[in-house]
């Protein structure tokens, strides 16, 4: 199993590392929307900036082999928005934006007292992209962990090992590209 998850793994780097040289150099527009909280008002008009492919192996005494396979791009758009919240809502948005990984810049009104009382975040367009795949030699399954990959926010899925193929790595891409894809057909339900 754990050779198997290796050869799986070194095809998605191997693959990742050549699409990402791709996108790199042609900075493509990626069709997606990401809504931000309940706002109709969606992170559009994205393109390609910059993307990075990393892998990590494990000691020898532990087997070796690839343990996981790092995969970040940034989306950036043309413009940025302002979100104004009032005391304890200032925090809460804050810490969403902190862990979607979104740019901001905050200004503060307080009073004379120093409390909290207003502030407005102004938000890039720009959508951080952080994947994971993993091997879970446990379970004998391929995992990917993602942040902002379709929508903002977190989601984990799994794969089998013989899924993970050209055809699948190929669905993967268009989806990262925001293209038509049948990606999801090849996740463990």
């Amino acid at each position: 199993m754990r050779a198997t998850l290796d050869r799986r793994l070194r095809m998605v780097f191997d693959y990742l590392h050549d699409l990402c040289t791709q996108l790199n150099y042609l900075k493509p527009p990626v069709d997606r929307a990401y809504f931000f909280l309940d706002s109709d008002d969606a992170f559009r008009d994205l393109s390609w900036n910059e993307g990075f492919t990393d892998l990590r192996s494990r000691p020898q005494q532990e087997g070796g082999g690839i343990e996981r396979v790092s995969f970040t791009y940034t989306l950036k758009g043309p413009g940025e928005r302002t979100l104004e919240r009032a005391g304890p809502g200032v925090e809460r948005l804050r810490h969403i934006l902190f862990d979607l990984g979104l740019r901001f810049e905050c200004r503060e009104l307080r009073n004379r007292q120093r409390e909290l009382e207003q502030a407005w975040f102004t938000v890039a367009d720009e959508v951080n992209v952080q994947l994971v795949w993993r091997a879970d030699l446990d379970k004998g399954v391929v995992v990917l962990e993602s942040r902002n990959l379709e929508r903002l926010g977190h989601a984990v899925v799994s794969l089998l090992p013989e899924s993970v193929g050209e055809a699948m790595l190929d669905e993967f891409g268009r989806l990262v590209l925001g293209r038509e894809n049948s990606f999801r057909a090849h996740l463990l339900r």
